[in-house]
Order: structure tokens, then sequence, then C-alpha cells
């Protein structure tokens, strides 16, 4: 009975593990399912597109989960953070053309990590040389093969010298075609009785101290010396906003636009300078104004030198 009691046990004791085990068997497989991590996701960004350009700013279009732009000027590359527009006047560029492309900046959103789109297709920038803007100072004439630095009033006085003398010759020879006035034989001929040749063995020397005789103790050619004097050691061109104004110790002149071309300043209006027979150039903060006088034959080389602003 004993014996039989035991089989008992042990039978029910091993049913019992068997429905225990099936029952852990049972909740473990009905346990609820543990979510997975996502796997990220690598995605490129769309190519800006709708590229134009008016003025000086390139639009585009936005490009959604961009993070901000790159603007491709040339080989140099610009950041936009979020807006679609870009003002290229802000960046120095010297005179020519660029390539202007544009694309979008990547991030991770979530599980997604997009990464830089594809630069758009490029358009052209024409970037013009300007003048820049300030004052300019008349320093240097050239003048029948010498320069003066106009600066200095005794280089100012030998200018005045110079261009008076020419003009003086070019009358005398045209009245009297026959006679040489660069000798000083023919001088003496038509200047002995107002004037003594001590000393004065040459042309030039003869029509330096001529002149200076004329400048101290003729009224009208004192006055019209000392204007020559002011005005050309005074003399200024301002530069602002694409226009030009002139003005010197004496007077003050009118505004007129202008624009630049391969270097070349065309004004709109050249009479408010005294500027009709003149061509004026520029080339990095130099202002260089050649004028033919075709009266006389000769021509003058007027430099004007940009102000630094200290």
């Amino acid at each position: 009975m004993k014996k039989y009691l035991m089989v008992l046990l042990s039978a029910v004791m091993i049913i019992s593990c068997t429905v225990v085990l099936a029952a852990c068997d049972s909740k473990e497989n009905n346990k609820p399912n543990t979510p997975s991590t996502p796997q990220e996701q690598t995605l490129q960004l769309t190519t800006p597109s709708n590229l134009t350009l008016n003025s000086a700013t390139v639009y585009w279009t936005a490009v959604a989960n961009a993070n901000g732009y790159t603007v491709r000027v040339g080989t140099a590359e610009h950041q936009v953070a979020s807006d679609t527009t870009f003002d290229l006047s802000t960046i120095t560029l010297a005179e020519g053309t660029y390539q202007v492309s544009v694309k979008a900046v990547g991030q991770t959103v979530g599980n997604i990590r997009y990464t830089d789109s594809a630069y758009s297709a490029s358009i052209d920038y024409l970037v013009k040389a300007t003048v820049k803007e300030g004052t300019y100072r008349l320093t240097n004439i050239t003048f029948d093969g010498n320069t003066y630095d106009v600066t200095k009033d005794n280089e100012a006085r030998n200018l005045y010298k110079a261009v008076t003398a020419k003009i003086m010759l070019e009358y005398l020879q045209f009245y009297f075609p026959s006679y040489n006035f660069n000798s000083i034989i023919v001088l003496k001929f038509f200047f002995a009785d107002e004037f003594d040749f001590t000393g004065i063995t040459t042309a030039a020397q003869f029509w330096d101290a001529y002149l200076e005789l004329l400048i101290n103790t003729d009224k009208d050619v004192q006055d019209e010396f000392n204007e020559f004097i002011k005005e050309t050691t005074t003399y200024h061109l301002v530069v602002t906003n694409n226009t030009i104004f002139a003005y010197n110790d004496s007077s003050l002149g009118q505004y007129t636009t202008f624009t630049l071309d391969d270097g070349v300043i065309t004004l709109t209006n050249s009479s408010v300078l005294n500027m009709e027979d003149s061509i004026l150039t520029y080339t990095d903060g130099v202002i260089t104004e050649t004028t033919d006088d075709i009266d006389f034959g000769f021509t003058i080389i007027s430099v004007y030198k940009l102000i630094p602003v200290l």
C-alpha cells in the first residue's frame, strides 16, 4: 500500500510539473511583443530649384527638411541659415562673370538622416567694376612731356608758365609763320624793346623769365595766374551714389551721373565738369582725365587720386 502511494505521489508530482511548465510556457508565449529599435534611414535632400537672380540677389525654392543652404559663387561657398535668398553684393568680388549655384544642407530628423543635396544648375552673375566712392584730389598734370605735382604751389606755377608759353608760341607761329620762335635770335628781335635779355641764351630761359615778369607786373596776368593756382592746387572730384561733381576753393560744381564700362567713365552731362573734350578712365582708386586741345595741338593728362579715409 505504501509503495502504491509513493508511485501515485510521484505521478501526481510529474503531472503537476508538466502542468506548471505548460502554464509557464503558455504565459511566456502570451507576453506582449517588445518593440525593436527602428532602423536609421539615409535620404538625400531634393536639389534646390527655380534659381533666379534679381539685381544682386539670388532666390530659390525651399527644400523640405533642409538645415540651411550653401551658396556657391565661383569656387567660394557661403552659408545661409534658413532664408532662401542671398545678397551677392554683400561679398567682395572682382570684375568678371561668376557661376552661382545652391545646395540644401542635410540634418537628422528622427531616424532619418538627410544628406546634402546636389548643387543646383548654375546661373551667371556679372560683376562690373565700380568707381570707389570718396574724394579724389587732383595730384599730377602731365603737359608737353613733363609731369607737375600740382599739390605744390611752385610746380603749379611752373605748369602755368609752360602752358602759357606754349599758347603764346602757337599764336606767334600762326601770325608769323616764317619765323622760328624757338630761336633766341628771333625772340630778341620781337621782344627786345620790352625785355632785358641779359644772361638769356635759350628760348626756354626767355619764356620762363618773361612770364615771371608778367606775373609780377601785369595785373591781368597776375589775376589769371592767382586764379589758376587756387583752382589747380585745390581741385577735387567727389564720387558718391553713382554721381560725380567737382569743387575747388573758388567754386562748387553741379552733380552728374556716370557709367563705367571697361574702365571708361562716361558722364551723363560732361559740361557741368567742363570736361566736354575729355576722356575719363578709372583704375583702382585713380581717375585719369585726358584732354586733347585741338586748337593748340597739345594733350593734358590730369590724375586724380582717392584720398584715403583715416
